[in-house]
C-alpha cells in the first residue's frame, strides 16, 4: 500500500470515528427530545367504548359536518362556530381527542370568550392527560360561565385527583358554592369530596343542608344515617 492510500485510509477511519462519537453523544439529547414530544402529545386518539354501529354513525356525522363547514366557507359564510363545535364533540365522542382539540382551537381563535368551546377544550385536555392545561382551561371556563356548578366540580376533581391538592380543590368548591348559589348538584359533590378526604363532620353538615333543600330524596337521608353510624 502506497503512502497516499495509507493517508486516505487513516482519514476515512478518523471520519468514521468522529461520526460514531457524534452519534453516541447526541443520542441522549435525541431521546430527551423524543420523550418531551411524547409527553406533550400523549394521545392523538384513544380507544372509544362506542359500539361498531355507533362508531360508524359518528364517522358519517363527522363527514357530513366537515362537508357542511367546507361548503359554507366556499360560499363566504363565516357562521360555522356551531358546526365546528358539533364537529369537535363528535371527535371527542369517537376518541379522536387531538382532532377535537384542533377544531376547538379554530373556534377560540375567532371567539376567545366562547364558554362552551372552553368547556369542551378542558375535557379534551383531560383526555390527553395534559392536566395543567386542563386546570387552566377549567379556570377560564369558570370565569366565562361562573354560574355553572359542574365547572367548579370538574376543576376541583382535577386539582384533587391529578395534583393531589385537596386544599386548592376545597377552595374551588367553596368558591363555586358562593358564586353558583349553593346548587344541590355542587353541594352533593362537595359533601362526597369532604367524606373522601376524611372531613366527616363537615360532610354531615352539607348532607343535612342538602336534605333541607331536597327532603324528597331518600338517598340523602340514607347517606346521613350511614355517616352518623360511622362517627
Amino acid at each position: 500500500m502506497d503512502l497516499a492510500n495509507k493517508r486516505q485510509t487513516v482519514t476515512l477511519l478518523l471520519v468514521w470515528a468522529a461520526l460514531l462519537a457524534a452519534a453516541w453523544f447526541a443520542s441522549p439529547a435525541f431521546m430527551r427530545s423524543a420523550l418531551r414530544l411524547s409527553a406533550s402529545l400523549p394521545h392523538r386518539a384513544v380507544t372509544s367504548e362506542l359500539s361498531v354501529d355507533d362508531r360508524a354513525a359518528t364517522r358519517v356525522e363527522i363527514n357530513d359536518l366537515r362537508k357542511k363547514i367546507f361548503s359554507k366557507k366556499q360560499q363566504g359564510d363565516t357562521s360555522v362556530t356551531d358546526d365546528a363545535l358539533e364537529l369537535a364533540i363528535r371527535y371527542e365522542k369517537l376518541g379522536a381527542y387531538w382532532k377535537a382539540k384542533q377544531s376547538l382551537s379554530h373556534i377560540l381563535k375567532r371567539e376567545s370568550a366562547n364558554a362552551q368551546a372552553w368547556m369542551h377544550l378542558s375535557r379534551i385536555f383531560e383526555g390527553l392527560t395534559l392536566y395543567s392545561d386542563a386546570a387552566e382551561a377549567w379556570r377560564t371556563t369558570i370565569e366565562l360561565d361562573p354560574k355553572n356548578p359542574s365547572n367548579y366540580a370538574r376543576l376541583a376533581y382535577v386539582l384533587d385527583r391529578r395534583f393531589n391538592d385537596s386544599f386548592s380543590a376545597n377552595g374551588v368548591y367553596v368558591e363555586g358554592l358562593v358564586r353558583s348559589g349553593n346548587t344541590p348538584e355542587l353541594m352533593r359533590s362537595y359533601a362526597l369530596f369532604l367524606e373522601r378526604i376524611g372531613e366527616k363532620n363537615a360532610a354531615l353538615l352539607y348532607w343535612r343542608a342538602l336534605f333541607e333543600k331536597e327532603p324528597q330524596d331518600t338517598s340523602i337521608q340514607d347517606r346521613i344515617r350511614d355517616l352518623e353510624n360511622t362517627m
